[in-house]
């Protein structure tokens, strides 16, 4: 019987957060989304805590902004945490950190730290479709979402990816190996981009989980 193949999650959290702001005695003030509470955890600890219990061999979160934060909710947690020095260029760079960080994985499961919605059985689902050469994206409701996962044949298109933007543009150059599956979790479109994101997904985990 052969072995499980080595899935190695890559969470991106090291941005500025610049679009969130909460509100703090009548004044906004900016704020770092990832380490906001939704459903009693922070927004990192839900998604972490998703992928650890996903049945990914390695988990690799990349900080940047507010490292110090991130690092001390993910203290004991079965994660590597790693910095990005460049993380300000954007999400791209944090991608290609966090997959150098495991070069000897057979796929890569690229989550967004801000998608605290994504469910735990679609990341199994996806998972089990792994395919060896090709790469798995979940659709709802006729959508792509996240977590996408990529076969290590795409390990250096996701080293090389724009610093600036996502991972996006190695599934638009290889349209042919993408095999969409649906998953009933409208939580893969969902990530916290303002204050306001962060209350519509606490009445979403309120009526939903």
């Amino acid at each position: 019987m052969s072995s499980s193949p080595h899935i190695a999650a890559i969470i991106p959290a090291a941005g500025r957060s610049s679009r969130f702001l909460a509100a703090d005695n009548g004044t906004n003030t900016a704020t770092t989304k990832l380490v906001q509470r939704v459903g009693g955890r922070t927004v990192i600890e839900r998604v972490v805590s998703v992928v650890v219990e996903s049945g990914c061999q390695s988990c690799v979160v990349v900080t940047g902004h507010e490292e110090v934060q991130i690092r001390a909710l993910l203290r004991g947690k079965d994660v590597s945490i790693v910095s990005n020095e460049a993380y300000e260029t954007g999400m791209g760079s944090s991608i290609a950190k966090g997959v150098a960080m495991v070069p000897n994985a057979d796929g890569y499961l690229i989550l967004p730290a801000d998608m605290p919605l994504v469910k735990l059985e679609s990341v199994r689902t996806i998972i089990r479709a792994f395919r060896p050469t090709g790469i798995v994206a979940p659709v709802f409701d006729g959508r792509r979402g996240h977590p996408v996962l990529f076969s290590s044949r795409f390990r250096n298109e996701l080293l090389q990816i724009d610093p600036s933007g996502g991972a996006s543009p190695v599934l638009s150059a290889n349209p042919g190996v993408v095999f969409e599956i649906e998953v009933a979790d409208s939580g893969i479109h969902v990530d916290i981009d303002t204050f306001e994101d962060l209350q519509e997904a606490q009445l979403r985990i309120n009526s939903d989980y």
